[in-house]
């Protein structure tokens, strides 16, 4: 989590059946509560607010009243869980249970959140997690997410439909031919795109096979999507970086590392899925992330060795500039990372709609002159079976995180992606 503080609104909702008076003095110590720790209350009038929202089911018979508020809601604000709190007195739960159990059968998503009293911290600080899960949703509802090209031609179960990811997770793709870049990199001084190399190269260990004309040309390649990230008011981008190769002899390994060194998500070769992960990421956890492929899976071990030839400079220990693995030519980087906990997750299915995560730990980095340039093996913690990526895979690419988060992400993604099932908490 990113961290302790989160705005939210919430309404207080009352039978007319009762003084909805005498009853906001019984609730004035939760509202007190709330209010301390970022909540506003609003008038039922700001139903569209865009920040979180909770119904405070204040009494029963209420459960009319809390459906047609959520109707009335999802004219502005689609693809949102209800989120419902409840208290020991008055019926608020029955009604709470109604309601969540309707919306269930009608396909929606929620929670209740039981407050013991106002000052159940622990009941307030799920519900804290809860609005930090929403301000991610509204965050990736309205992201925009750059496709240089389509995705490569391998990538045959990581090519979603821009509306299957549009519909499922909310950001839009928006969609650039890779020759632009390449022309829009010759645009730029000398003085530039020397400038970018050198902040670069002053943080490598040593260069060893590529030309100086290579990494200038590499270097532009970076100037040339940052500028479009930043006209297009993208929040994350990727590249079908082949065609670059193929076509023009040029890599966009350094590009990618930089511009996600810079904390603008990059991703490789076309690869949606993965982009989305690391965008997701970022959000919920405000944590940079390698894409990277699996080279080897070692059962007997419970272990895996991931490889690629970029990754930010921020989550490597050192560097040092290669060319590329598959070509031979241009740039690559090959970095060390330390041992230490990590997590893997993949998104993909039909409809983006299925996740696999698992934690673990590296243990040592790798050096093989047959794989990637930076490589990583990883154990899997016992709870992890890393046969699973042979039985039924997700697709190639797999995103790394540093720290153990997997129940934090799956928590978000069972809330807001996966059909729920009711929980009181």
């Amino acid at each position: 989590m990113k961290n302790n503080t989160v705005n939210f609104d919430y309404l207080l909702i009352s039978s007319a059946l009762h003084d909805s008076n005498e009853f906001e003095r019984s609730v004035s110590g939760y509202i007190q509560s709330l209010n301390n720790y970022g909540g506003l209350r609003l008038k039922p009038d700001r139903i569209d607010t865009i920040n979180p929202l909770f119904y405070f089911v204040v009494t029963g018979g209420t459960e009319q009243k809390i459906l047609e508020l959520y109707e009335k809601r999802k004219i502005n604000v689609s693809k949102e869980p209800v989120f419902l709190i409840a208290y020991p007195e008055n019926n608020s739960l029955p009604a709470a249970l109604e309601v969540l159990a309707r919306l269930i059968q009608d396909g929606e998503t929620g929670r209740i959140f039981f407050l013991h009293g106002p000052d159940d911290e622990q009941g307030i600080n799920k519900m804290i997690e809860a609005a930090q899960f929403g301000e991610t949703q509204k965050a990736l509802q309205f992201s925009r997410i750059g496709m240089a090209g389509n995705a490569s031609d391998w990538l045959v179960a990581s090519n979603p439909h821009p509306e299957i990811v549009k519909n499922v997770w909310g950001p839009k793709i928006v969609h650039f031919e890779t020759e632009n870049i390449f022309h829009q990199s010759k645009k730029y001084s000398d003085k530039a795109v020397n400038s970018v190399l050198s902040s670069f190269l002053n943080k490598a260990e040593k260069i060893i096979e590529p030309t100086k004309d290579e990494l200038l040309e590499s270097a532009s390649i970076y100037l040339a999507i940052k500028e479009i990230v930043k006209k297009e008011n993208l929040n994350a981008f990727t590249l079908r970086c082949f065609d670059l190769v193929i076509k023009y002899k040029i890599t966009g390994c350094l590009a990618l590392a930089k511009l996600n060194n810079d904390g603008i998500i990059a991703g490789c070769e076309g690869d949606i899925p993965s982009t989305l992960a690391m965008l997701w990421v970022k959000l919920l956890l405000d944590k940079n992330s390698w894409m990277a492929n699996p080279a080897e899976i070692i059962v007997k071990e419970n272990s895996l060795w991931l490889a690629h030839c970029t990754i930010a400079p921020c989550m490597i220990d050192e560097f040092i500039i290669r060319s590329h693995f598959e070509s031979g030519i241009g740039v690559g980087i090959q970095g060390e990372m330390e041992p230490q906990n990590i997590t893997l997750l993949r998104i993909g299915g039909e409809r983006l709609e299925k996740l696999w995560l698992a934690e673990g730990r590296i243990t040592r980095p790798g050096f093989s002159d047959f794989r990637c340039r930076t490589q990583v093996k990883i154990k899997l913690s016992d709870k992890h079976d890393v046969g699973d990526l042979l039985k039924k895979p997700l697709g190639n690419h797999i995103v790394l995180i540093k720290g153990h988060h997997a129940h934090h992400l799956s928590k978000w993604h069972e809330l807001t992606i996966k059909a729920y099932r009711t929980k009181v908490q």
